[in-house]
């Protein structure tokens, strides 16, 4: 079911692309994800944006979140965490990931990749 719906999402989004920007944003937890992206819409722009924080900073926000959990979300524990953080393969410098810094610059680096 989910590459049912990232399917019409991907469609959808290539017919707004021809007058908007389009962020996806599915986590692209790996280099098969991305690459298959970049294929996809090989005949657009597409930028890379990638947002370095480190493992406890991330538990933080996650134990924060945890905190005040609302209807239907989720609780996540630590092993839980660093089972799927190893999951991520992060992107290498031949994908060209922008590396998010604030709103300011990410603004910046996509009108200038245009």
């Amino acid at each position: 079911k989910l590459k049912a719906c990232k399917d019409v999402i991907y469609e959808i989004s290539e017919q707004l692309l021809d007058s908007n920007d389009v962020v996806l944003d599915f986590g692209f937890w790996t280099k098969e994800e991305r690459n298959y992206i970049k294929n996809l819409f090989k005949n657009r722009n597409v930028v890379l944006v990638y947002m370095k924080l480190d493992d406890e900073k991330i538990f933080s926000q996650i134990t924060n979140r945890n905190n005040n959990l609302k209807d239907n979300e989720y609780y996540m524990d630590r092993p839980t965490f660093d089972f799927l953080s190893g999951k991520f393969e992060e992107p290498t410098e031949e994908e060209n990931p922008i590396l998010y810094k604030d709103e300011k610059q990410l603004i910046e680096l996509i009108k200038g990749n245009k």
